[in-house]
């Protein structure tokens, strides 16, 4: 089989995926990562094939994060219908994230690295409404979920966020993804939507009154380890830059979101 047919037959076979399915979904997804560093089929990585195949969690979230640049960039890709096979993947992607897809058991940072990815192909890709319904449907999903998985009640009064650096390290680089594009209006508006969608869990993570279970033990304010002390304070630069005209998330500062939409609008 050459390329030309191999991308007819992933235009199809991504229509399959209306009925989702994790493995279809990694297959998938490494084909058309591949798409662009190959000149035959023979030059293709098959380890990584083999392990999209199985559903590797470990592997196919980064594979899906490849090929949703593959499919958001605007460089030709063969005859790959291009918008056809990100709107496939986007929207098995979301199943899998609102866990209407089964699927194994994900780490909270991996499916961060799945709504970085579908956040990037919403600024890069023609932006079509039925784009941006299955990424609002994804970011909608991700509080909640980093709520159940890593917030627990410590005692009538206080909760304790569970989070390891690859969390925080994971959700900065979701930040930092998005002050990559050129900024234009519609990417602004987006920009306010993520960040009304992660307020709460930005809200949780940056508050002074969090307890932190961090790397086997619980630490408050006043005894936090200087390693998340680094990784909060990382976290603020980048929602700095990911928004420079909202003075949001500095030491000791908060904001409502009433604020945010006041700020964002005299800016514009």
């Amino acid at each position: 089989m050459d390329i030309q047919n191999l991308c007819a037959h992933l235009n199809s076979c991504s229509d399959a995926l209306i009925y989702p399915d994790w493995k279809l979904l990694s297959l998938i997804s490494w084909a058309v990562a591949q798409l662009p560093r190959i000149k035959s089929l023979h030059n293709s990585d098959f380890e990584r094939m083999a392990r999209a195949f199985r559903g590797d969690v470990d592997a196919a979230p980064e594979l899906i994060h490849q090929a949703f640049e593959v499919l958001s960039a605007r460089e030709h890709v063969y005859t790959l219908d291009r918008d056809r096979v990100l709107i496939n993947l986007l929207r098995c992607s979301s199943q899998v994230v609102t866990d209407e897809c089964p699927h194994p058991e994900m780490r909270m940072e991996q499916t961060l690295v799945l709504l970085r990815a579908a956040e990037k192909a919403l600024r890069s890709a023609s932006g079509s409404s039925e784009i941006r319904t299955l990424v609002g449907k994804m970011r909608d999903a991700v509080v909640p979920k980093f709520k159940k998985t890593c917030v627990r009640e410590h005692n009538l009064y206080v909760e304790v966020t569970t989070v390891s650096p690859e969390v925080l390290d994971t959700l900065i680089s979701l930040f930092q993804a998005l002050t990559e594009p050129s900024p234009t209006q519609s990417s602004k508006e987006e920009d306010m939507r993520t960040l009304r969608a992660f307020k709460p869990l930005l809200d949780n993570v940056l508050s002074a009154e969090t307890v932190f279970e961090w790397e086997n033990g619980e630490h408050t304010a006043d005894e936090r380890p200087k390693s998340l002390v680094q990784s909060l304070k990382s976290l603020r630069q980048v929602l700095k830059q990911f928004m420079p005209d909202l003075d949001l998330y500095q030491d000791d500062y908060e904001t409502s979101e009433a604020d945010i939409s006041v700020s964002h609008q005299s800016s514009t």
